[in-house]
Formats: structure tokens, C-alpha cells, sequence
């Protein structure tokens, strides 16, 4: 019997697909027996040494089937592996913020790194800092789009940093990492700053704790013709503190809600606060660019604070115990050349005073060590001082957040720890001293121990006028006198340095004195003491060096006022209680010693009748200025005194002091 052509059509279809469904579901069952291929990661491998080799990648290793009876397959005739598939990534290593205390792990290419800051941080400009090799974290003190500061040539202002961490094992390929900068940091003496050589390796991290400082205040002239009261409230019935002359120009730093007063810096030693009538005042940019202010609002700090960005900061560095002829993590710091003060750094919060140069490392609940390489180092911490010189290290304790928890102590420092640094890095070459403070051969450029020329003793400060004849002057500044000349070609040896007005250095001769960067200078002018001009015949007159040395004005609360060259500053402000307010304390003069004395401030009392008044101790007026505000007075006799103020309840009295004629 023969199908319809349609029935036999569907039945044809209905059996292949069973066919189908069934040879599918017989490969499924099988393909269970066979594993899913599994893609592989290249394994970074640690050399079981601890020398500078690379890192290396093992073979990768691809799953392979099972012979028969179970063996491998022979590896002889495998075909190459191929590449990682794109999709395929290896998880990242967690971000490292700070460097660890102490490294497991070795670095690499140390030595190649300090090669390769040398070229690429060349001609360094002051103040900026330079990536010289491997991986940077940063942050500026405020932000910019075009701040880069990360890999090897970047260049950034070094204040300009809030944060720095360099990265050597926490970066992909653990190479040293290195950073230079020509750091400016203050002075001891306050009386400017200077470039010191910094130079940081391996795992540190330095944090900002320096203060910020705005100097951009605003100048304004006094418009009014027969000058301009200053007072003390901005109300026309205020307080006359001060009063200004026509045209004077005075630094205003704020204006009141209704812009009828302005606040100004008075222009004397004091630099108190004190407000004018704004229609008086011309305001650069008109009143409004002016902050608004009131009485009680906080005057903006008007001098530089000991401590500006990155001037202060806590410093946090690594070591590697397990590694040999391994430089421990830290920073390298050098004072410049000519230098006759000390570089001023808070590190941890431990005052530094620097001459020379140091290597300075740091580990949380451990110490911070400063190793002094060259010169001298005073150490601060927690109300105690210790001086340290080349060879010794100074420690102190930290706590777990790396502030200083200990008191200075001075110790010799570990020889195989100075040997290992980068010294070739600083500008000025010294010689490593032993750890009992003897002076070893100055290190060569190769740093080769073999190669290595002995360094003349550093004892004698010998200088030379090289192209031309140089001045001697009488006194260390350019306000003293000519008393000879040091002809071109002529040495003469050095015996103490000073710093006149503008910080420059000067060296004391037989003859008198030479700035010392109009001479060359021997190494032996590294280690020359800092002597008191005062003390020594820098007068160009026996007469006036007489003088300096009878004449004493003596404050027991400000010391001796002789010896201050611009004279001392006093200011108070009176309770009311009594008609005059007293400064200074207790006051001694020696006979033929000529006190001058100025006030600004108070208030003219007719009851007392005296600006200024210098009474004994018990009472006795020996002078008095009347309504004037200055007062000058020779003492015939040794004399005990005090320096009375007229003044009313409330008024800021500002006086200066200085001794002479």
C-alpha cells in the first residue's frame, strides 16, 4: 500500500529529528570524561639570592591530558605556548601607602638607579625637586590638572608637595627608586632661608606637617594732607594709638561689614593692629578686595613660621636586613656651601639643626636616627638638646605614628651603614669618618675604594682672591669700612665666619673681614667656628671698640640690649591699675652706656605728665621725656632702673630700646 506523498514526508522528518537528539545527548555523555581547557598566568619568581638580578617568569605550564596509563605525555616535541588570553587578567596588588617598617624582599638595579638620578636630575634649580629613577606616589599642597610628580624626569616645586611616597618594593618591578631636590629650608638664626641638597631612596614617604604662609598682603597710601589718625576700634571715638603721616603706605588686612574702617599693620617695630578711616586710604583694586573683619577677628600671621611647607614633615622609611650591600631606606641631607648658620628641619617632630650633612631614617615604635656624615647636627626632642659631630648618630624613640616619645641620644653610628650610601650624590664631597669621629679619605666620584686619594686634613681655612683684589672690611658687612685689601692671587687663612643683615658669610682674617663669595675657600672652611663680631676688634677705631666693650644696657626679662643689632622691642598693654605700665622687667646699666628709647601707643596721662619715664627701683626719676615720645639719656654712674610707659586702661603700649648714641 503506497503512503500519501504528505504522510510519508512527515514521518521521514519526525525520524531524523529523533535521530539527531540522540547522537547530541551520546556526545554530551562522553564530553563529561574531558575536563574544560584552563588558561595560565605567568608566576613572577624571587631569586634565592639577594643580589640585584631581575625577576624572572617561569615556563608557563599548560594542563595536559593523561596518557593510558597515566603518565605524562614526553615534553620534547610540545608545541609552543601560546599567549595568555586577553580576557584572562591577574589580579592587582593592593595599594601600599606607606613603605613597610622592614622588607623580606631584595630591591633591584640599586646601584643602576643612583646612575641613572645622576643624568637625569642634572642642573636642579633651587627649590624643585626631581624624580631621578622607579615609581613615585604624590599629592600637591593644592590641586592642580598639570601636576605630575610620579616617574623618572618629572620635576615639581618642592613646597609644593603635601605628600611623597617613593615606591620601590611596592611597585610592579621592585626596581630603587630615587628622588633629588634642591630643598629650601629656614635658618637658625631666622635671617633667611637656604638650599640644602636632599636626596631620598629605596621605601620612604615623607608627610607635610610645615605650616602654610601667604606673604601677598595689600599696600595702601594714607590720601589724607595733614596725616591720619590710627585707633584702636574702628569708631571715631576709638583710641588714638598711632598716627599716620601723608602719603605713608601701610600693609591693610581687612575691612568692616559697612567699608567705613579699614585695618592696617602699624608701620613700627611692633607691627600691631590698629584701623583708619577708609575714605583716607587708597586700596589697590578698590576697599572691596578687602576680607571683612571685625574687632575680634583673628590678625593674619604677618612673618614666615619657623617652619614652612615641607620645611616640617614625618618621615617613614624601610630597611632590608635580609639583603647585602643593601643602602637602608632614607633621606640624604647636605647645608650648602659657604653656610655660616645651621639649616633649621622638623623631622617626627624633632628639631634639626644642620651643618654639614646627615642620613636621616625612620621606623614607627622604633627610632629616629640621624647620622651625622659631616659636620655638626643639634638635636631637639621633648625639652632636651644633644650636639652630635661626624661619626656619631643621634637616636630618638618614636611611637607607633612616628612622633617623637624619647629625649636625643648620642651614640657612634654603624659604619656599614654610612659606607653603603650614595654620597656621590651631594654636591659637596667629605670623607666618611669613622665611627669614633676620625676623618676618613674623601670618596671619588667612581667610589672606588682602591682608586681612592687622601683628603688633606680639614683644619686650616685658607682663602684666595682668584681674578681681582678683594676688600677687607673692618666689621662682617658691607656697612663697615675699607681698612685694606687682599690682592689677587694672595691667600690668607681664615679663623672664625659671621653673617652680616642679608645672611651672607663672612670670614674673619688677621686684617679684618672678607664675604666669602668673593674668595675661594679651602675644605677647612666647612668646620669653621661661628664667632661674635662683637667680641672681637671689628670697630675701625680703638675708641669704638672700647665702647662695645664697657657699654652694657641689661634686661632681665630680653638679656643683653648691647649686643642686639637693631635694638630690643617692647609691648604690653596696661589694666588700668596703675598710671604707667612697665616694660622690660629689671634694668642695668654700666656707667657711660646711652640708652634711646621710643613709644607708640598708650596715652598721655596729666596725672603721671610723662611719655616715658626712667625711675630708680625706688622711685626716683633719673630722666623723663615729658609730651615728646622719644627719650635719650647717658648714665653718669652704674645704675639700676626701671622703663615706665604712660598709659590707660586697655591701651597697647610698643616701645624699642637700643644702646649707643
Amino acid at each position: 500500500m503506497r503512503l500519501p506523498t504528505r504522510q510519508f514526508a512527515g514521518t521521514l522528518l519526525a525520524t531524523l529529528m529523533l535521530v539527531t537528539m540522540l547522537f547530541t545527548s551520546a556526545i554530551g555523555v562522553l564530553a563529561q570524561d574531558n575536563p574544560p581547557p584552563t588558561p595560565f598566568i605567568p608566576v613572577a619568581t624571587q631569586p634565592s639570592g639577594g643580589g640585584d638580578a631581575a625577576p624572572t617568569l617561569d615556563i608557563p605550564v599548560v594542563p595536559t591530558e593523561a596518557t593510558p596509563d597515566g603518565s605524562a605525555p614526553e615534553t620534547g616535541d610540545t608545541a609552543p605556548a601560546e599567549e595568555t588570553p586577553a580576557e584572562v587578567e591577574a589580579t592587582p596588588l593592593p595599594a601600599v601607602e606607606q613603605p613597610p617598617a622592614q622588607a623580606d624582599q631584595c630591591p633591584i638595579q640599586v646601584q643602576q638607579s643612583f646612575d641613572t638620578t645622576e643624568q637625569t636630575c642634572t642642573d636642579l634649580l633651587p627649590g624643585i625637586a626631581c624624580v631621578g629613577n622607579g615609581t613615585v606616589q604624590s599629592q600637591p599642597r593644592n590641586a592642580s590638572e598639570t601636576f605630575a610628580f610620579a616617574q623618572s624626569g618629572d620635576r615639581t616645586e618642592f613646597s609644593a608637595l603635601d605628600s611623597l611616597t617613593l615606591q620601590t618594593l611596592s611597585s610592579a618591578n621592585q626596581v630603587w627608586t630615587v628622588m633629588q631636590a634642591q630643598a629650601p629650608f629656614s635658618t637658625r638664626a631666622g635671617s633667611g632661608g637656604a638650599n640644602a641638597s636632599l636626596v631620598a631612596f629605596g621605601d620612604v614617604s615623607l608627610t607635610n606637617t610645615g605650616d602654610d604662609f601667604d606673604p601677598n598682603f595689600l599696600t595702601a597710601s594714607v590720601l589724607a594732607q595733614q596725616g591720619l589718625n590710627v585707633r584702636r576700634t574702628p569708631d571715631e571715638r576709638g583710641v588714638v594709638v598711632y598716627q599716620l603721616k601723608p602719603t605713608d603706605e601701610v600693609v591693610v588686612t581687612g575691612r568692616t561689614i559697612d567699608d567705613q574702617w579699614v585695618r592696617i599693620v602699624i608701620p613700627n617695630a611692633f607691627a600691631g593692629v590698629g584701623w583708619a578711616y577708609a575714605p583716607y586710604i587708597d586700596v589697590p583694586g578698590g576697599i572691596t578686595e578687602l576680607p571683612i573683619v571685625a574687632v575680634n577677628s583673628e590678625p593674619p600671621e604677618l612673618e614666615a613660621p619657623e617652619f614652612g611647607p615641607m620645611q616640617a614633615f614625618t618621615l617613614r622609611s624601610s630597611q632590608y636586613p635580609n639583603c647585602e650591600n643593601m643602602p637602608d631606606s632614607g633621606i640624604l641631607i647636605q647645608s650648602p656651601d659657604g653656610l655660616a648658620d645651621a639649616l633649621l628641619i622638623r623631622i617626627n617632630g624633632v628639631r634639626i639643626e644642620l651643618n654639614g650633612a646627615m642620613f636621616v631614617q625612620a621606623q614607627p615604635s622604633a627610632n629616629l636616627e640621624i647620622d651625622v656624615l659631616e659636620g655638626e647636627a643639634v638635636v631637639s626632642a621633648n625639652g632636651s638638646s644633644a650636639t652630635a659631630n661626624a661619626g656619631n648618630a643621634v637616636t630618638v624613640l618614636l611611637t607607633e605614628d612616628m612622633q617623637a616619645n624619647g629625649t636625643p641620644n648620642v651614640v657612634a653610628y654603624d659604619e656599614a651603614t654610612v659606607n653603603a650610601l650614595p654620597i656621590r650624590l651631594l654636591p659637596r664631597l667629605f670623607g666618611i669618618a669613622g665611627a669614633n669621629g676620625s676623618a676618613a679619605p674623601a670618596t671619588t666620584a667612581d667610589s672606588s675604594p682602591a682608586e681612592a686619594t687622601s683628603a688633606p686634613e680639614a683644619t686650616v681655612c685658607t682663602i684666595t682672591a682668584v681674578d681681582a683684589p678683594k676688600n677687607i672690611r673692618s666689621g662682617p658687612g658691607v656697612d663697615y669700612g675699607t681698612v685694606s685689601t687682599l690682592a689677587a692671587g694672595e691667600s690668607a687663612t681664615a679663623t672664625g665666619q659671621a653673617t652680616d643683615s642679608f645672611n651672607f658669610a663672612w670670614y674673619r682674617i688677621e686684617s679684618g673681614w672678607v664675604r666669602f663669595d668673593t674668595v675661594d675657600s679651602s675644605m677647612g672652611c666647612l668646620d669653621l667656628p661661628t664667632v661674635d663680631p662683637n667680641a672681637v676688634d671689628a670697630a675701625p677705631t680703638a675708641e669704638a671698640t672700647e665702647e662695645a666693650a664697657t657699654s652694657s644696657l641689661i634686661s632681665s626679662t630680653l638679656g643683653e640690649v648691647c649686643a642686639m643689632a637693631e635694638g630690643a622691642s617692647l609691648g604690653g598693654s596696661s589694666n588700668g591699675e596703675e598710671l604707667a605700665l612697665q616694660l622690660g622687667g629689671d634694668w642695668q646699666a654700666t656707667a657711660g652706656t646711652t640708652i634711646n628709647v621710643t613709644v607708640s601707643g598708650g596715652l598721655l596721662r596729666g596725672e603721671f605728665g610723662d611719655y616715658i619715664r626712667i625711675s630708680t627701683t625706688d622711685g626716683a626719676i633719673i630722666t623723663q621725656s615729658g609730651e615728646s615720645q622719644t627719650l635719650s639719656h647717658t648714665f653718669d654712674s652704674d645704675t639700676a632702673f626701671i622703663l615706665e610707659f604712660s598709659a590707660a586702661n586697655g591701651d597697647i603700649v610698643q616701645a624699642g630700646v637700643t644702646c649707643g648714641s
